[in-house]
């Protein structure tokens, strides 16, 4: 049986482990991205691993490998290095181009688009020169990424899933009817003709354009603007001498 000095001792030196292993791992493994999304998170984590150790009992692997709970909770992290390492060294890029909309992000779609190459270099020189600062975006490697293209290449080549802003681009030349459809569900292709589209528009919150195939199942969702709506309340007399709500309507286009 333990006496409470005993207790107290191995408390110390149990917590001194967790402080060098947990305090190694963010010195030398932690990069300024891990610092810049999740600094708050990580401190917060150690802190508790540190005083809650015990606990890691449970999850003794953290102690070999502390990475997964020092990882920022929307991974956005994470996103960045990949982001940073297909503009520096993109996959290999042919004439013809593939996408099917990442699963999980958004709404659930069905969708499976071929592009030319060419047609998604005119869309996004065009994109480019309305909006130069575009450049430092998804589209900006996008544009890396077509520009090195190897026409040998006779097979579609898949759009990166981090590039997530391609959805724009797919969403306006399908529309354009400069893309093979293909419904994953339906097992087939669906002529340009034969898309319906529903824009959302007049209400608040995420606005998407959506795209469907014949039989209903939704090819492809694109959120284009998030309507907000701040509420100022102010008292006014009115002829009964009841208050007024007043709505002070204000748009925020966070995606462009």
């Amino acid at each position: 049986m333990w006496t409470l000095s005993e207790f107290f001792w191995f408390y110390l030196f149990g917590m001194l482990v967790v402080v060098v292993r947990f305090g190694w791992h963010m010195v030398f493994r932690l990069d300024h991205l891990d610092w810049h999304y999740g600094k708050s998170e990580i401190w917060f984590r150690y802190t508790t691993a540190v005083i809650l150790w015990p606990f890691l009992i449970f999850r003794p692997r953290l102690l070999l490998d502390p990475s997964p709970s020092l990882e920022d909770t929307y991974g956005q992290a994470k996103r960045q290095r990949e982001e940073i390492r297909l503009r520096a060294s993109p996959p290999p890029c042919g004439d013809f181009i593939l996408y099917r909309p990442a699963p999980g992000y958004s709404e659930e779609t069905f969708g499976e688009f071929v592009f030319l190459a060419n047609d998604v270099l005119e869309n996004l020189a065009r994109r480019l020169k309305e909006s130069p600062t575009l450049q430092k975006e998804h589209e900006g490697a996008i544009m890396n990424w077509v520009l090195q293209r190897d026409t040998s290449i006779d097979t579609p080549t898949p759009v990166p899933r981090a590039w997530q802003r391609f959805e724009f681009i797919a969403n306006d030349l399908v529309r354009k009817g400069r893309a093979e459809v293909r419904c994953l569900t339906c097992n087939e292709s669906v002529p340009a003709d034969a898309l319906s589209a529903t824009d959302e528009g007049g209400s608040w919150g995420w606005l998407h354009n959506r795209l469907y195939c014949p039989a209903g199942h939704m090819l492809l969702t694109v959120a284009m603007m998030h309507v907000m709506r701040p509420l100022n309340r102010k008292k006014a007399p009115s002829a009964e001498g009841s208050e007024t709500l007043t709505i002070d309507l204000k748009k925020y286009f966070l995606r462009k």
